[in-house]
């Protein structure tokens, strides 16, 4: 799997898929792997992941995700939507254009929800919900208990 290693989204992102697919995926940054793999410009390794196999075929952005899920024996069936239903590929393709376009962004909110450390996620968002559960749970009981008096 060869990603941009300049990019903080791509570089926490590629943690979590290597701790989900283990060593069966070599990953390593464009930067590195362009003067190896002449097939490929430059230009190609910036606009997507791209995993590239030992029979030298090559799957790119969202196909790239796929397979490496399946390689791994999870999340099999999306490889098989991705290569026979034109209305998920397109939803793929379009998700990871728009990802791709704002990926900066994208790794403010991806330290906010989950922290900034990708080995160990924190699901933050979780306790804001729950916060805000406990806050509404509280007010309806007040309430109740004011309409009642």
């Amino acid at each position: 799997m060869i990603w941009d290693g300049e990019c903080g989204f791509c570089h926490y992102w590629i943690i979590r898929w290597w701790i989900n697919t283990g060593d069966i995926i070599e990953y390593q940054k464009y930067q590195l792997a362009y003067k190896r793999i002449q097939d490929i410009s430059i230009d190609q390794f910036k606009e997507a992941v791209r995993l590239v196999m030992p029979n030298g075929r090559v799957y790119s952005g969202p196909d790239a995700a796929y397979k490496a899920f399946e390689l791994a024996g999870k999340y099999t069936f999306l490889t098989k939507w991705y290569a026979t239903n034109s209305l998920f590929m397109n939803l793929s393709d379009w998700g990871y254009q728009k990802v791709a376009d704002h990926r900066y962004r994208l790794f403010e909110w991806t330290k906010r929800l989950f922290g900034k450390n990708p080995r160990s996620p924190k699901l933050h968002w979780l306790n804001y919900l729950f916060a805000v559960f406990v806050i509404l749970f509280g007010f309806s009981v007040l309430i109740a208990f004011l309409l009642k008096s």
